[in-house]
């Protein structure tokens, strides 16, 4: 019996121990969506808990992408020390330049504590008149998929909404796929449509990608799967067809 309480004494920590791959660190809320106007201030509070029982050196830096980068913010706090299991605000003022365009502007805050990092996603909208634009710029098929570059030539972020339907000659064989997904201004992103259960041969898809409130682009690329064994199966079928000849001919003789 003593064995067996010292083994479940062992065993206690197990259970609820910070499993080895989780954050230390806990950032609220995840993402802000705002508004503004062109020579406005914003202020707005992250929150940062240190989950942990150690206390951490904690690391505050502002990140921004490409296009429509959110440049005009300061963080009142970069670098602290935060104690175990305790809360700290972090102050982030946005000064809106008064000849900023109307358009979507992204950045992120991302706080670092050891391996720990937990990251707060920013959208700030500047209201006014903005466009909703895609360019679909390559096209590509790796035998499994159809790959698709879209790029959001606009300036604010787009709902974009995949419709494909894919079909072999005369109708044989046919796929459809139906995707959704989030393309912020600026970016380029990839599409990929699987039609890895059709066989080999020759097709035609009809794609159409729909965005935003009424935007739409319709694509009709054709594409070979396996065209390899349609190759070989053509050059055999050759060979069986010469070979069916020169023996006719010899035995009409």
């Amino acid at each position: 019996m003593k064995r067996l309480a010292a083994v479940f004494i062992i065993f206690i920590p197990l259970f609820f121990a910070t499993p080895a791959n989780a954050s230390e660190l806990k950032a609220e809320p995840k993402n802000f969506q705002l508004q503004a106007i062109p020579g406005d201030n914003l202020v707005e509070t992250v929150l940062i808990t240190n989950l942990s029982n150690s206390t951490k050196n904690l690391n505050v830096t502002w990140q921004t992408p490409k296009n429509y980068a959110v440049k005009f913010t300061s963080v009142k706090k970069s670098a602290l020390v935060l104690a175990p299991n305790t809360t700290t605000p972090i102050e982030l003022e946005f000064k809106i330049p008064k000849d900023l365009q109307p358009a979507d502007y992204y950045g992120s805050l991302v706080a670092k504590a050891d391996t720990s990092e937990e990251k707060v996603d920013f959208v700030i909208r500047i209201l006014g008149t903005t466009k909703e634009e895609i360019k679909v710029s390559d096209f590509a098929d790796n035998g499994r998929k159809l790959n698709f570059t879209i790029i959001n030539s606009g300036n604010r972020t787009i709902s974009l909404q995949t419709k494909a339907g894919i079909e072999g000659l005369f109708g044989l064989f046919s796929a459809s796929k139906d995707t959704v997904t989030s393309v912020r201004a600026g970016e380029q992103k990839e599409i990929s449509i699987s039609h890895n259960n059709l066989p080999p041969g020759f097709y035609q898809a009809d794609v159409v990608f729909l965005f935003g409130e009424a935007g739409k682009e319709h694509v009709f690329p054709s594409f070979w799967i396996n065209s390899d064994f349609i190759l070989i199966g053509v050059l055999l079928l050759v060979i069986v067809i010469a070979f069916y000849l020169k023996s006719r001919n010899k035995a009409q003789k």
